[in-house]
């Protein structure tokens, strides 16, 4: 959970002391998961400037950097002197369109984040939208067939699951007990579904019962 610019930072960088800095950053970039940082820089909190530098060295080596920041929807509402996700965008723009020094991905399974985004930090032409979104039933097929499912399993396989990557690997680690499978799947989706009826759900059916129109306006 990120509720404060510390939170981010901690996610973001892997401290390290000056002495030992240089040597990681001799081996990168092999040898670290987050970006090094040394402590006293950190407690400046002179991060932009600091990962364009260590994006230099990379490309002084012949190498690009790739940036991946996933579930960048926490930082959505973080506020530093105006909100953190306008001025990271910003930034990320400047190291792809303007210095050229590295690749950058951000992900997130969140769309309303998604529209937030393109509304209020402008990135039409400034950035790819890049959907990655479920098989539909020919990527199903061949992906199953690829795993060696029979025709019957392929039927079941869609009919049941759909085109969900990771029902579809669940499905082959289940492929021996495929139809015990599919039938697990179908009694939680149930369960699931049950429990949205008997919350929400009713009182949204009351708003018809003397009416069968009502009209819907965007909060």
């Amino acid at each position: 959970m990120i509720s404060r610019y510390n939170d981010f930072l901690r996610v973001l960088f892997e401290v390290h002391s000056p002495r030992t800095l240089r040597k990681v950053l001799e081996d990168l970039p092999r040898s670290i998961g987050g970006i090094p940082i040394p402590k006293k820089l950190l407690e400046e909190l002179l991060i932009f400037e600091y990962i364009v530098d260590v994006f230099e060295k990379i490309r002084d080596k012949g190498k690009t950097p790739v940036l991946i920041l996933d579930e960048l929807q926490k930082i959505g509402d973080l506020k530093i002197d105006g909100e953190l996700i306008y001025e990271l965008f910003n930034f990320f723009v400047s190291l792809t369109k303007q210095r050229y020094l590295a690749h950058v991905f951000r992900v997130t399974s969140d769309s309303l984040f998604l529209e937030k985004i393109y509304r209020s930090v402008v990135l039409h032409g400034r950035a790819d939208f890049l959907l990655v979104d479920d098989f539909n039933c020919p990527t199903t097929e061949e992906f199953s067939r690829k795993h060696g499912f029979s025709n019957d399993e392929i039927e079941i396989t869609w009919y049941y699951l759909g085109g969900k990557p990771v029902y579809l690997i669940e499905a082959i680690k289940n492929r021996s007990n495929l139809r015990q499978f599919r039938e697990r799947l179908l009694r939680m989706r149930i369960r699931q579904i049950l429990g949205a009826l008997e919350g929400k759900i009713p009182k949204l059916f009351k708003l018809f019962k003397d009416r069968i129109r009502y009209s819907y306006r965007r909060a």
